[in-house]
C-alpha cells in the first residue's frame, strides 16, 4: 500500500513538474517551424548548408545579381549543391507571378544569354534558366529561384 501511494505522489510531482515547465507565458515568440533554422554569418553570405528567415530577401552576393521579386511570398532560402555554390529561394507564387519575375530577370542583366525561357503554359514547371555576362546563372521555376555562382 505505502508503494502505491508513494508513486502516485511521484507520478503526480512528475506531472505537475511538466506541466510547470511546459506552461508559462513566454514573452519571446517562436517562428513557424518552417520559417528558419540557423542564423546567418554577418556579411549574410550563405555557407555550409545556411539557413536565411522565411519572408526576408537577404542581401548577399547571390541576391545582388537578380533583383528581389515584386510578387509571391518568399519561402525557406538556403545553400545547396558541391561547394555551396547555389542560393535556393523557395517561392509561393503564381505562374503569371513568376512569368512576370521571369521577364524582369531578361530586361536586366541576363538578357544576352537566356538559355531556355518557357513563359506561356509547357508542361515543364522551369519557366527560366539564363546566364549573366559575368558568369551567374538563374532559374526560374513555379516553386522557386536558384542562383549558381560562377
Amino acid at each position: 500500500m505505502k508503494k502505491r501511494i508513494l508513486s502516485l505522489a511521484l507520478a503526480l510531482v512528475l506531472t505537475l513538474s511538466l506541466l510547470a515547465a511546459c506552461g508559462g507565458g513566454s514573452s519571446t515568440t517562436t517562428p513557424p517551424a518552417n520559417s528558419t533554422t540557423t542564423v546567418p554569418p554577418a556579411n549574410n553570405t550563405p555557407s555550409g548548408g545556411n539557413t536565411f528567415t522565411a519572408g526576408e530577401w537577404p542581401d548577399n552576393d547571390w541576391t545582388k545579381q537578380v533583383p528581389k521579386p515584386s510578387a509571391g511570398k518568399i519561402g525557406k532560402i538556403g545553400t545547396k549543391g558541391e561547394g555551396d555554390k547555389t542560393l535556393s529561394i523557395k517561392m509561393d507564387w503564381t505562374r503569371e507571378e513568376a512569368a512576370a519575375y521571369c521577364d524582369e530577370l531578361v530586361a536586366g542583366n541576363f538578357s544576352q544569354n537566356v538559355l531556355a525561357y518557357y513563359k506561356d503554359s509547357t508542361p515543364t514547371s522551369v519557366l527560366l534558366e539564363a546566364e549573366s555576362s559575368d558568369g551567374w546563372s538563374v532559374a526560374v521555376s513555379e516553386t522557386e529561384i536558384q542562383i549558381y555562382k560562377p
